[in-house]
């Protein structure tokens, strides 16, 4: 999908956000290119993963995301709002070279342009896609090399990696929905466990769908089928803002925004997450100049603005 994945690559975003919350990156802003994630989200599970079914399935099997965006006008295009998951026994039967970890995907909504908003589900690995209604699934490669050429060259298929270089990503599976997305309203994204839960070495079925809370309509995304040797959902529920948009003028082209996000709830309310979130990447001297972010109360209001600090936002 030329207009999204080439332009963004969403999966050096997943992993950088796990590898590089932590770091302290500087580089010239005219030197950047996207994607560049530059807000991160952490929402934890506290305590140990539950398990199910007589302890035949371990981890969560629903995950509810709430957020606000208080503007969604074409200023934003090349803006994806997302969130991450990963699965329980999830690293087997990767590449030898692969840096391994557990797998998983990430749900969100996407700006593309004056005319086209997208809510998107994908995991690596997936074996099998459902679109939902309206929507369309597709199979790509989103591959990167694990060093300081990830794109260098890139990668097309899985077949003509340099097998002597460490690999992240792979093969995956991705739904999207067109979706009018409307400032002010607030949403909810979801991903759910769907498939008989009674067999548990059977592949899996995982659903995700937009939920506008404030017009209480609900859309479906997509389903996406995982090894059935998987488990549930892990406790680490995190996100992070993107801009994956043209960057003719480096970390100044991330355009300013204001948006809203509430803790994670999991399995129909039973558990609900930490929250808190931080500036972070090769654009972090730019937007922490810029940005403001709150949190209390299990929710994070996170402002950047075009220029100049902003001053704190309010909760509402």
């Amino acid at each position: 999908m030329k207009s999204l994945l080439d332009a963004r690559q969403t999966g050096l975003t997943i992993a950088l956000l796990y590898a590089v919350f932590t770091a302290d990156v500087s580089i010239a802003q005219t030197n950047v290119s996207p994607p560049q994630g530059y807000i991160g989200f952490q929402r934890v599970f506290d305590g140990p993963p539950p398990e199910y079914r007589n302890g035949t399935h371990r981890g969560h099997y629903a995950f509810h995301y709430e957020f606000r965006l208080d503007n969604t006008s074409s200023e934003l295009a090349g803006t994806f709002w997302s969130n991450s998951i990963r699965f329980h026994n999830s690293t087997a039967d990767l590449p030898s070279n692969h840096v391994g970890g557990s797998q998983g995907g990430y749900l969100g909504v996407q700006v593309l342009n004056e005319t086209e908003s997208i809510a998107i589900f994908s995991i690596w690995w997936a074996l099998d896609a459902r679109p939902g209604p309206g929507a369309h699934c597709v199979d790509q490669i989103e591959a990167w090399y694990n060093d300081d050429r990830p794109f260098d060259p890139p990668v097309h298929t899985m077949d003509d990696v340099d097998a002597s270089r460490p690999l992240a990503g792979g093969p995956f599976r991705s739904c999207r929905l067109p979706i009018e997305l409307e400032a002010g309203d607030t949403y909810q994204l979801r991903v759910v466990e769907v498939s008989d839960a009674n067999e548990p070495d059977a592949p899996e079925w995982w659903g995700a769908t937009l939920y506008n809370v404030s017009k209480d309509e609900e859309q479906w995304i997509g389903q996406l089928q995982v090894p059935g040797s998987w488990g549930w959902l892990e406790g680490h529920a995190g996100g992070f803002i993107e801009h994956f948009g043209p960057m003719p003028d480096g970390c100044d082209s991330i355009p300013a925004s204001s948006s809203m996000f509430v803790a994670t709830t999991a399995d129909d309310g039973s558990f609900t997450s930490s929250i808190s979130a931080r500036v972070y990447g090769q654009c972090e001297p730019s937007i922490s100049a810029r940005s403001t972010i709150e949190c209390e109360g299990g929710r994070c209001a996170v402002e950047v603005r075009r220029e100049g600090k902003p001053s704190a936002p309010e909760f509402q």
